[in-house]
């Protein structure tokens, strides 16, 4: 492909493409692409419509469609899916396919409240309370050295002379720390019907793991680490004085009132639980199942419910609002769903923890898992406020299904967000504040304040596109926040770099609204 690319390039004349373009008008040759259309279009995610409208209806059946066609081809077919589809803080739509105990021919079929082992998805709840332990204090930074709040561990790190010195938890949790990807304490599988417990402590693996090597060099390119999910568990217990477990269970679980979300398969929980199989069909007995992993547990030793885990995702979602959760600020929630490493097809990327991809210029952080039986996936994308979850009672990939559903859902969300009325918050008179203004200092330029009765817009007069909207927050002032052409987000926008500059500036009318002063433009005076 390289080799095909530089061939064409090759035959390129650079003086034929300089005379071809240098005499053109930019805005009117159809071959050339301005700002604005490399700008895509992304409505805000308002409250919905109550009902929705039948082709939103339409959508979630197709994605159930789909879930069941793609799960009939799997080796073998999961006996029991259950999944939801969220908007904000709530379960708009629930997908159930197959029945909850396949030795059971009278079984009913699966629902929000069944309970799924969700396997590396458990690998959400350690990066949590990696960055509330960051956000109390506990780590001064993600940054630091691990060892220096474990100091006994050591690792052969061959690529560089800081050894275990140079990996941080942001590197852990964001699977680019080169740490190998199994725990060493890990049961030999061939030799059992069943994997066993790692039933270590930390004291265990800091002795076998100064004989281990990194795989990679700390940021060069992502390698899955159960290994660094173990670690992030259990290196603060001493630090916080209880284990993973308990921390997870009081910070994480409780607050959000995920009852049924846990690692010990007590005989309620096993009165819930999806029955699940093999890799040939075949149900797996309890005594298989009921291992949480031990030492590893952080990595992957859980189990939960599709109510639970749409409400953990609702957390995600809420936070592009800017609005903390019970159990992490919205900043840092932003943080944690930023990209870490984008690969070289520079459409898949690693969040913190989440397993990332580029779909119609949006970007949806998902977070995979298969154990023993069972599968999950959880998605997010919160610049629609929209989420998927899914599990199912076998050992195959569940990631296979956020594809074709958001396929669906993202130009069926965008479409119906494009339908609703772009509005602002506005003063109680906003009329008084329209009309044409001038910078005080001179010039051509005049900027047009209007109102259509949702929003009031600033614009440069005969210049599409070179405007925001203003939301009002008082005392006669507004915040200038996104280009008055398309459909605002309210909460960042895509202007040209020049423009950008602007974001977020504070624009100040005088009492009189005679005048305004824009706090990175200059004061500007009304013309008739």
């Amino acid at each position: 492909f390289e080799k095909k690319v530089f061939t064409e390039m090759q035959r390129e004349n650079i003086n034929e493409i300089i005379n071809k373009y240098k005499d053109m008008h930019f805005e009117n040759h159809p071959k050339l692409i301005n700002e604005s259309s490399l700008c895509p279009d992304h409505p805000y995610p308002y409250k919905l419509p109550n009902p929705l409208p039948d082709y939103v209806m339409d959508a979630f059946e197709a994605v159930k469609n789909v879930i069941t066609d793609i799960s009939s081809t799997l080796m073998p077919p999961p006996p029991t899916i259950m999944g939801s589809i969220i908007v904000g803080d709530e379960i708009v739509y629930e997908i159930s396919i197959g029945k909850k105990n396949i030795s059971d021919p009278n079984s009913p079929p699966p629902t929000i409240d069944t309970i799924f082992k969700i396997g590396s998805v458990t690998k959400t709840f350690p990066s949590i309370m990696t960055y509330q332990l960051r956000d109390n204090g506990m780590y001064d930074s993600l940054d630091d050295p691990i060892t220096k709040y474990a100091p006994e561990f050591s690792i052969i790190n061959q690529f560089t002379k800081n050894g275990a010195n140079s990996i941080t938890p942001r590197a852990m949790v964001s699977q680019l720390s080169g740490l190998p990807r199994q725990t060493p304490c890990e049961t030999d599988c061939l030799n059992k019907t069943y994997c066993g417990q790692c039933e270590v402590n930390s004291e265990w693996i800091y002795n076998v793991t100064k004989h281990l090597n990194v795989i990679l060099p700390q940021y060069t390119r992502p390698s899955y680490s159960n290994f660094a999910f173990a670690l992030l568990g259990r290196i603060p217990e001493p630090y916080i004085n209880q284990t993973f477990e308990e921390y997870a269970h009081e910070n994480i679980f409780k607050p959000l009132s995920m009852d049924n979300t846990g690692f010990e398969i007590t005989d309620e929980v096993w009165s819930k639980m999806a029955q699940g199989v093999d890799f040939i069909g075949n149900p797996y007995p309890r005594s298989a199942l009921e291992g949480t992993g031990g030492y590893e547990s952080p990595a992957g030793g859980s189990f939960s419910t599709i109510r639970d885990l749409s409400t953990l995702i609702s957390q995600f979602l809420m936070s592009h609002d800017m609005k903390d959760s019970k159990i992490l600020k919205a900043e840092t929630m932003k943080e944690m769903m930023s990209v870490a490493y984008t690969d070289w097809d520079m459409q898949t990327a690693i969040s913190y923890p989440f397993e990332s991809f580029y779909y119609d210029s949006y970007f949806i952080r998902c977070k995979a898992g298969n154990t023993n039986g069972y599968s999950a996936c959880i998605c997010s994308i919160p610049e629609l406020k929209l989420g998927f979850t899914i599990v199912q009672a076998s050992d195959v990939d569940a990631f296979s299904f956020s594809v074709p559903t958001f396929e669906i859902l993202i130009p069926t969300f965008r479409k119906l967000y494009s339908e609703q009325p772009v509005k602002s918050i506005l003063p109680p008179n906003p009329n008084s504040f329209t009309g044409n203004f001038k910078y005080q200092g001179g010039g051509l330029l005049t900027i047009v304040v209007s109102f259509d009765g949702n929003a009031i817009t600033m614009e440069l007069k005969g210049i599409k596109g070179y405007g925001s909207t203003l939301v009002y927050i008082g005392d006669n002032k507004f915040q200038a926040i996104a280009p008055n052409d398309s459909k605002s987000r309210f909460a960042g926008s895509c202007q040209n770099t020049e423009l950008s500059a602007f974001e977020y500036e504070i624009v100040n009318f005088s009492k009189d609204y005679k005048y305004f002063h824009y706090s990175n433009g200059g004061v500007y005076v009304r013309v008739e």
